[in-house]
C-alpha cells in the first residue's frame, strides 16, 4: 500500500509541476534494447515520460525486462545533459530508481503440495547516453545508451508433506529467496 502512495505522490508532484511551471516540456521516449549478464542476453522494453527543464529531466516510466525472470519495473527517472541541450549530439547521465513487479503465472497442479509466490522488489539502473537530434527545429531525437542494471526479484516457496491425519500431522516449509541481477544494458529508442 505504502508503495503505491509513492507512486502517486510522485506523479501528482509531476503532473503540479508540469501545470505550475510554463517552461518545463514533456518529452516521452521509447527504448527497445537488451540486458547483458551472468545469462545469455534477454530483451528489455522501455517507456520514460519526461519533463525537462534547461539540462535536467525527470518524470515516471515503465519496463517490460525479461533478464532472468519477466518483470514490469515502476520508476522514476531523471536525466542531466551534459553538453548543451540545442547541439545536435548531446551527451547526458540517467538514473532511474523504482520498484520491480513480476510478472509470473504459476503452474497450478492439485496434487502438488508445492507454492511459488513471486513478491516486488527494487530495481535501479543508471549510465551514460547519447542523444542525436534529427532537425534543428523539432526536439525529436534518437538516443542510445548503455548502463548498469540492479533487479531484485523476491520468492517465497512453501513446500508441505500430505500424509494421512490419523497417521501424522501435514507440516509445511517456507523458503524465502531473494535473486539478485546484476547486469548491463543497452538500449536505442527515439525521445519525441
Amino acid at each position: 500500500m505504502n508503495k503505491r502512495l509513492l507512486i502517486t505522490i510522485c506523479l501528482a508532484c509531476t503532473a503540479i509541476l508540469a501545470s505550475a511551471q510554463q517552461t518545463w516540456k514533456f518529452h516521452p521516449s521509447f527504448m527497445a534494447g537488451t540486458s547483458a549478464g551472468q545469462l545469455h542476453p534477454y530483451g528489455q522494453l522501455k517507456a520514460f515520460f519526461a519533463l525537462t527543464k534547461g539540462p535536467w529531466s525527470v518524470g515516471p516510466g515503465v519496463a517490460i525486462d525479461y533478464y532472468r525472470y519477466r518483470t514490469v519495473p515502476v520508476f522514476l527517472s531523471g536525466t542531466r545533459d551534459l553538453s548543451s541541450p540545442n547541439s545536435p549530439t548531446v551527451l547526458f547521465l540517467y538514473g532511474e530508481a523504482g520498484i520491480n513487479y513480476p510478472w509470473y503465472y504459476p503452474d497450478i497442479n492439485r496434487y502438488d503440495y508445492n507454492t511459488y509466490d513471486y513478491q516486488p522488489a527494487s530495481w535501479f539502473s543508471a549510465g551514460p547516453g547519447l542523444r542525436f537530434r534529427l532537425s534543428r527545429n523539432h526536439p525529436q531525437a534518437i538516443v542510445l545508451t548503455a548502463g548498469y542494471t540492479h533487479k531484485n526479484v523476491k520468492e517465497v516457496q512453501t513446500s508441505g508433506q500430505y500424509c494421512d491425519p490419523a497417521a501424522c500431522p501435514m507440516f509445511t516449509n517456507r523458503y524465502a529467496y531473494t535473486y539478485i541481477n546484476n547486469v548491463l544494458t543497452f538500449a536505442i529508442g527515439l525521445r519525441f
